[in-house]
């Protein structure tokens, strides 16, 4: 809300600059309602944001299983192969 307020400051000091105290009012509003736009733009983003990174945190963690289940199952390959050798090589 403060950025609002300092917005709308703003919007008054030029807004009276240009057309004294009616000026000053138009000015404000105008501000507070960039202020307050621009507020609600940074919520949207910074949820967009915590959506975007739980994703990225949700596939990786899926990429990690599958990396520890494709070495779990070239383990058991190999000890399949390496038991099938001693059985040809007569052992």
């Amino acid at each position: 809300m403060s950025e609002a307020v300092g917005s709308a400051a703003t919007g008054a000091a030029s807004g009276f600059a240009v057309g004294g105290p009616w000026g000053a009012a138009i000015g404000a509003a105008a501000g507070l309602l960039s202020g307050l736009m621009s507020q609600s733009a940074r919520k949207e983003e910074e949820a967009r944001r915590r959506k975007y990174e739980g994703q990225m945190m949700g596939l990786n963690t899926q990429a990690q299983a599958a990396q520890r289940h494709t070495e779990s199952e070239q383990a058991a390959f190999n000890n399949m192969v390496n038991q099938y050798a001693n059985i040809v090589r007569g052992g």
